[in-house]
């Protein structure tokens, strides 16, 4: 009987010590992964421009789905379905909700204190944050379908996730596919065939789209709407920045035919990373209906050089209007570098 008691002893108190370390482990895990995603997400990035922002993009579907993953995981070894009977999948899928809506919650909070320390708040990282917490979780149902040998329903969660942590990269994949493209078409500059080549400017008190119109190149170019204010201005800011071994820019423009006014006044500036464009802005008057190729050849490059602009780290190329009397529309295109 003393042998039995002592058996009986021994398996009481076999497992809770093991079940209470893993636990444990677990418990720090989710500690590590959460204070990972806040310092990923709060900690300012020493890296500027587009491709380093969709490579940090491209971070936050991970490390949501990291921590959905090790929370269900976590919950269900410390309260697990098996010790209750009468529990279903009804349960599991509680359970599920609970994780997806707290942790999407989380990620819309984390972007709001991002934009209160400074740092941009997206629309897109808040989805994709989301979309990473239902892949983790679909990729968890999956393993536990598995376990119970439903291998075709495994296989769909399994599918489900890995198409729902693709969705999550589209954008910042689609950024890091036009960078590509960039390298690719140097020394062209712009030539607006696609929509996401749109996203290389920025627009202020302006508006660009596709047009079909007054191409000079490829099958698209660019209308610009400038509007009456200031200095309206569009800015090419993705761009390769080194221009060494170039000695001529040219771009192609024509102001509205059907525009009420008898000329604009444009203004072009080639800026490099330190801010210097030298003394000199180049001005034009445009008149409407004329085709006008903007031509700035080596000599105004160089003194340009002179009066200190680095050609080797050229930052953005701006064009703008001095003072239009009412809104303007001008097409732009064949944006190009020629040696």
């Amino acid at each position: 009987m003393d042998a039995l008691d002592g058996v009986e002893r021994v398996t009481e108190t076999t497992d809770p010590p093991s079940v209470g370390l893993s636990n444990a482990v677990i418990v720090k895990r989710i500690a590590c992964i959460l204070a990972a995603v806040i310092l990923a997400l709060l900690v300012p990035i020493p890296l500027h421009g587009r491709t380093a922002s969709a490579l940090g993009d491209l971070v936050h579907a991970p490390l949501f789905g990291s921590l959905a993953f090790a929370w269900i995981t976590f919950w269900q070894r410390r309260i697990s379905l098996a010790q209750q009977p009468s529990a279903d999948g009804s349960k599991l899928i509680f359970r599920t909700a609970v994780v997806w809506i707290t942790l999407s919650s989380f990620g819309v909070v984390m972007e709001l204190a991002q934009w209160k320390m400074g740092r941009s708040m997206a629309l897109h990282d808040a989805i994709a944050n989301s979309l990473g917490v239902a892949a983790a979780l679909a990729i968890f149902h999956g393993i536990q379908l598995r376990r119970s040998q439903r291998n075709g329903a495994a296989k769909t969660a399994f599918v489900g996730g890995l198409l729902l942590l693709a969705a999550a990269w589209v954008h910042p994949a689609i950024d890091l596919s036009d960078d590509l493209a960039i390298m690719y078409q140097f020394p062209l500059l712009a030539s607006f065939e696609t929509e996401t080549e749109l996203s290389r400017w920025y627009r202020r008190d302006c508006e660009l789209v596709l047009s079909s119109e007054h191409v000079t190149a490829g099958e698209h170019s660019g209308q610009v709407t400038f509007r009456r204010s200031h200095f309206p201005a569009v800015t090419l800011i993705e761009l390769v920045h080194d221009w060494r071994q170039y000695s001529e820019l040219q771009l192609d423009l024509l102001l509205d035919p059907d525009t009420a006014i008898d000329q604009v006044t444009a203004v072009l500036k080639i800026v490099d990373q330190s801010g210097q464009f030298g003394e000199a802005k180049f001005v034009q008057n445009l008149s409407p209906g004329q085709p006008f190729r903007w031509t700035i050849n080596k000599q105004q490059l160089d003194a340009l050089e002179e009066n200190g602009l680095n050609r080797s780290q050229i930052r953005f190329i701006d064009l703008g209007l001095v003072d239009p009397p009412v809104d303007v529309k001008i097409w732009i295109d064949n944006v190009r570098l020629l040696p």
